[in-house]
């Protein structure tokens, strides 16, 4: 994504990052100390009226967008002599890229114009390319999430439910659901946001309830073909989005607690949420 999509000139590594990509896996590693950064798009502002034409009517946009871009960044040892101008002479002029010996060159030699599209095409190979040679960190989900969680509790850890506006029936359902969620293990923390609570057992959600107006939203972090396997196809199943909910793109099972809750449904959801919590032993 930020190889991409962002622009790279600037960073001080930026070479560093270039001459790793030269050289990576080659037997015959390129000298690459006299060479500097160059733009094959020049970076200037006041483009000629060659690469105006080539890049087309909508060429301040595209070399707004594209000129800081990987795709568009390249090592040689002749910056000046090629300095802004027209893509043709940059490869043609003496020492241009059609004589280049860097190996990053040779997609630039191959071309016949440089617009965004070639460099988007540069961009992704040269970004698949340092996947390579950088492999992404594979870290647990897991420790990801008690992460979050940790810098979460440090942003909530002056709101409660004294602190969150509800009705008084709200209020008294509100209560015994959460005192039976607390009772469920020594092992639960809850945050509050200003609408929510979310309930995390060793860092790792497994349930968040909204306060709505007339009614408690309930999130799960639950299969839903188990929850309904659990409580019935037919049961308050949440079908409408769940506002202020956190985590509600991460919890497939969400249904709706009446502040009129009998016992038998409040065991149900109980049940639902005790599954939930469970599975992150």
């Amino acid at each position: 994504g930020a190889l991409r999509n962002n622009d790279m000139y600037g960073l001080r590594v930026l070479k560093f990052f270039l001459e790793r990509l030269e050289n990576h896996n080659n037997l015959e590693p390129t000298d690459t100390s006299r060479c500097q950064v160059e733009h094959i798009m020049p970076q200037t502002e006041n483009l000629r009226a060659e690469w105006q034409f080539m890049l087309g009517e909508n060429w301040r946009e595209i070399h707004l967008t594209w000129r800081h871009r990987l795709g568009n960044l390249t090592l040689t040892g002749s910056n000046q002599p090629l300095s802004d101008k027209p893509f043709r002479e940059k490869q043609e002029t003496p020492g241009g890229f059609n004589e280049s010996s860097v190996r990053l060159n040779r997609f630039v030699r191959e071309r016949t114009v440089w617009t965004d599209v070639e460099i988007k095409e540069r961009t992704d190979l040269l970004a698949d390319e340092a996947l390579s040679v950088w492999p992404a960190l594979k870290v647990d989900e897991a420790i990801v999430e008690r992460a979050r969680f940790r810098d979460r509790q440090v942003l909530a850890s002056n709101k409660s439910a004294k602190t969150t506006a509800m009705t008084a029936p709200v209020r008294e359902v509100f209560g015994r659901v959460h005192d039976r969620v607390r009772r469920l293990g020594e092992d639960i923390d809850e945050i509050w946001d200003t609408r929510a609570v979310s309930y995390h057992r060793d860092g790792r959600f497994f349930l968040e309830i909204v306060v709505r107006k007339h009614d408690l939203g309930v999130l799960v972090r639950l299969d839903s073909d188990r929850a309904r396997a659990l409580a019935g196809t037919d049961w308050r199943w949440e079908h409408s989005r769940v506002q202020n909910a956190r985590y509600r793109d991460q919890m497939s099972t969400k249904f709706w607690i009446s502040s009129s809750v009998d016992e038998e449904t409040l065991d149900t959801a109980l049940k639902l949420i005790w599954s939930a919590y469970s599975a992150l032993e």
